[in-house]
């Protein structure tokens, strides 16, 4: 709260004021700035659907204000609230939370909204709560609470909640031995919902996946013609210039920089350690040769003059501006949209073995992966 107190908010468009987040006008009516705007209640049951394999009734002894995550449960009039707690930590509630749910999609119990909840069918927690075995009820509650809740999936062979099942299953007038009945029916609910969640996550991947490398490959595609069309260093190099050869051999290898005043040493070591290039060059001369390698260039010509080389430099600037402003009219064309613009672009970076970033930083100590 101390940190957010100081965070500033983007620009107002109106006004165009800057201001912290506690000053914002919108937090301003509330008793304390980071407060939820609704109206808050002290509860001892809230609920949070379901989390993966384990149902999420929240159970606390004294009572306690929550934010707007959970959902407030009280009591109605006749009902105990140890027996509402209970019933909560049964079979019998996460029976009537799958079977409303909607499987189809894999989301179960996660698609119920308040209203949802509210016209939940349940059972006759008033009759539990005035029936004659309750208490076996409440004391075999009190005794599932002291250790941790159990996954869906070992319902069926979980001692104390087999306790509480048949403990309630009386109070309701029917056969406790259909206890394990009701369980085993819980778990495969939730083994069916995780299940097609799951499905329906390696789908929308697989889709989304395809997705990304079609609109990649395209824009690839585009990209390797407009670089195909233009040589760095060469084509920056004026006519009559002295220049000298490079030559590394294909493959990865690792590039080390050493300056030492205007002078920086370049070694090409391959992934066995053996020496491809290594040659000491003016700085600025250096610098070319790093680029054009990290470009993915084996063989080219340099510059042997500090001036040249800086012109050169100068025209790699501006292709590596005309380079991103092509991108970002062809990921702006994408059908995909920004959601996966990331992921593109690391896609098209393997691709072209531009990386803007790495490629703007200056010549320096250091070493680059060559591949």
């Amino acid at each position: 709260m101390d940190w957010g107190a100081d965070q500033e908010t983007s620009t107002r468009k109106q006004s165009g004021e800057i201001v912290t987040w506690k000053e914002a006008p919108a937090l301003q009516h509330q008793k304390h700035w980071y407060w939820p705007p609704a109206p808050t209640h002290p509860t001892t049951i809230a609920l949070r659907k379901g989390i993966d394999k384990r149902y999420a009734p929240y159970l606390f002894t004294e009572p306690t204000v929550l934010d707007q995550r959970l959902y407030v449960v009280s009591p109605q009039d006749g009902v105990s609230e140890e027996i509402l707690q209970a019933y909560f930590a049964s079979s019998l509630f996460p029976l009537s939370f799958e079977t409303n749910g909607d499987v189809g999609l894999g989301a179960g119990v996660l698609t119920m909204g308040a209203n949802n909840l509210r016209s939940l069918p349940s059972v006759d927690l008033k009759g539990i709560s005035a029936h004659a075995h309750s208490h076996e009820a409440l004391e075999a509650a009190r005794e599932l609470f002291r250790g941790a809740p159990p996954d869906a999936e070992y319902y069926p062979d979980h001692a104390e909640l087999r306790r509480l099942d048949e403990a309630l299953l009386k109070c309701i007038d029917l056969d406790p031995s259909r206890a394990q009945e009701l369980e085993m029916r819980v778990a495969e609910l939730q083994d069916l919902r995780v299940q097609r969640a799951q499905a329906r996550v390696k789908t929308r991947k697989e889709t989304s996946s395809g997705d990304i490398e079609t609109a990649a490959h395209n824009i690839i595609e585009v990209l390797q013609r407009w670089l195909g069309a233009r040589r760095f260093p060469e084509d920056w190099i004026p006519e009559g210039s002295s220049q000298a050869q490079v030559l590394v051999p294909q493959g990865s290898a690792l590039v080390s920089v050493d300056v030492m005043l205007n002078q920086a040493t370049l070694t090409v070591e391959s992934n066995q350690g053996a020496v491809l290039l290594q040659r000491t060059w003016d700085i600025m001369v250096g610098e070319v040769v790093l680029k054009a390698l990290l470009m993915g260039r084996r063989q080219f010509s340099v510059p042997e003059n500090h001036e040249v080389a800086e012109t050169v430099m100068g025209g790699f600037r501006a292709l590596l501006e005309e380079y991103e402003s092509l991108l970002e009219e062809l990921l702006a064309q994408s059908p995909l949209g920004p959601r996966y613009d990331s992921e593109v672009r690391g896609r098209v970076a393997r691709a072209t073995r531009i990386r803007p970033d790495e490629l703007r930083h200056p010549l320096d100590y250091g070493a680059w992966k060559l591949e």
